[in-house]
């Protein structure tokens, strides 16, 4: 089983080409290593001694590692060494599909940045059946007698019936 990279949104692991670091066992420089998977993975577990979890080189800048300088230059060095007081720094960039999976996973359903088309709220069938009511008990009292003379109308302070 290969040891994958514990950062959010990172699937790094020696299979894909990339170095692999275990937690440092001392308590410092490890709670820094921790606040940092935490600060995209609020429910990150710090590992246990014996853990196997890891964090690859990517997260890591170039002055990390000792012997970054030779290995650039071509002088024969391979492989690099991460320093015992290294401290990642380079959070991963989520792709927009491991964004629209981690919605998934987190809120139970698909987001989408567009709302949908908003109900109206529904009415009751009586609230309906009374509007419709007085609708058409003003339309005739406004065709058939003067607007203020309407019963809906008359109980407003300051208007008499004509």
């Amino acid at each position: 089983m290969s040891k994958r990279c514990v950062v959010q949104f990172c699937g790094n692991s020696c299979f894909t080409g990339h170095s692999t670091h275990r937690f440092p066992k001392d308590p410092v420089i490890r709670r820094q290593w921790v606040r940092f998977v935490q600060t995209k993975r609020a429910d990150f577990q710090p590992p246990s001694e014996k853990s196997q979890a890891v964090i690859c080189g990517a997260h890591f800048e170039k002055d990390c590692f000792s012997g970054h300088l030779m290995a650039e230059m071509g002088f024969g060095l391979k492989k690099t060494k991460l320093k015992p007081e290294a401290v990642p720094t380079i959070q991963a960039t989520p792709t927009p599909e491991q964004v629209e999976r981690y919605k998934v996973k987190r809120l139970g359903a698909v987001l989408t940045e567009e709302p949908g088309p908003s109900k109206a709220p529904r009415k009751s069938r009586a609230y309906a059946k009374r509007e419709v009511h007085r609708v058409s008990a003003c339309t005739q009292y406004m065709y058939g007698l003067s607007f203020f003379s309407c019963p809906i109308n008359s109980n407003l302070p300051g208007q008499f019936p004509i």
